[in-house]
C-alpha cells in the first residue's frame, strides 16, 4: 500500500476542510500540516495561539514567529515559504492540498519547489 503524501492545507475564512481537519475555526490566515497519521501541526499568528492549543484537535499547535516567519506584502507567499520550510526540515518535497486551496497559495507553493497534488476527495472515505 503506497503511503500518501503529507496533507497541507492554509485556511482563508470559512474553510471546511480546514475546519474538518484542525476543528479550529478562525477567519485569520493558519496553516496545517499533516505528516502522517498522530503527526500534526496548526501554525497560527500569536493572538491564536492559546485559543489554538485549547480547541483545536492538531497534536502540535506553534507559532509562526518560531518557525521562520517572514513578513511579506504578498500573504500567499509567507504562508508558502513557511510551509516549505517546515516541509523541507523533514525532506519533504511533495504534498496533497485541497482543491479548495486558493490558486494564490498554490502557485506560491509550487513557486518554493513544492510538488503538489490537488486531493478533489480529501476527507470523503473517513
Amino acid at each position: 500500500m503506497e503511503q500518501q503524501q503529507p496533507l497541507v492545507l492554509v485556511n482563508s475564512g470559512e474553510d471546511s476542510d480546514f475546519y474538518y481537519a484542525t476543528r479550529f475555526l478562525t477567519h485569520d490566515p493558519a496553516l496545517y500540516i499533516s505528516f502522517g497519521k498522530g503527526d500534526d501541526m496548526l501554525v497560527l499568528n500569536i493572538l491564536e495561539l492559546e485559543r489554538g492549543r485549547q480547541t483545536s484537535a492538531a497534536k502540535k499547535v506553534v507559532d509562526r514567529a518560531d518557525h521562520g516567519w517572514e513578513e511579506d506584502p504578498d500573504i500567499y507567499r509567507c504562508w508558502a515559504k513557511l510551509a516549505a520550510r517546515l516541509l523541507k526540515e523533514r525532506g519533504i518535497d511533495r504534498i496533497r492540498v485541497s482543491a479548495k486551496l486558493e490558486a494564490g497559495y498554490l502557485e506560491e507553493l509550487r513557486a518554493q519547489d513544492v510538488a503538489i497534488e490537488v486531493d478533489k476527495q480529501l476527507f470523503v472515505h473517513e
